[in-house]
């Protein structure tokens, strides 16, 4: 089964619909509670949101070619690389301004949103006043 075009709005609808429930599923039921992450846990989701991203790839190869696949996947390859990039940046800003760990607010960190106040590492403790 072969699509016309890569770009339909019908397979963006799709994949934005995905997209937000992945997102609604790993923020809803998978991360309920801040908590320090280990690297084996990091490690383990890192393996598995780049299994899925090779799933997405085989479907892309499936239904749009081998070229677009092949554009899929370095694409992707790329992303990764920038965002092992931008994390080094951060890890460099914070060591510079000595930022404790335990505020720290990483992207996607619930801990911060939009406050001006100190992060905490689990849930439900409150950060030292001053």
């Amino acid at each position: 089964m072969h699509f016309g075009t890569i770009g339909s709005p019908a397979n963006w609808g799709g994949f934005l619909a995905f997209v937000l429930a992945m997102l609604a599923l790993d923020l809803g039921l998978f991360h309920r509670e801040a908590h320090t992450v280990s690297a084996k846990e990091a490690a383990g989701w890192s393996a598995a949101w780049v299994a899925l991203a090779a799933v997405f790839g085989l479907g892309v190869h499936h239904w749009f070619g081998p070229e677009r696949a092949l554009e899929f996947a370095t694409g992707y390859l790329i992303e990764k690389a920038l965002a092992v990039d931008n994390l080094f940046v951060f890890i460099v800003i914070f060591a510079v301004f000595r930022v404790p760990q335990r505020s720290s607010c990483w992207p996607g960190a619930r801990c911060c949103s939009a406050s001006t106040r100190p992060c905490t590492s689990s849930a439900g403790s409150s950060p030292s006043p001053g």
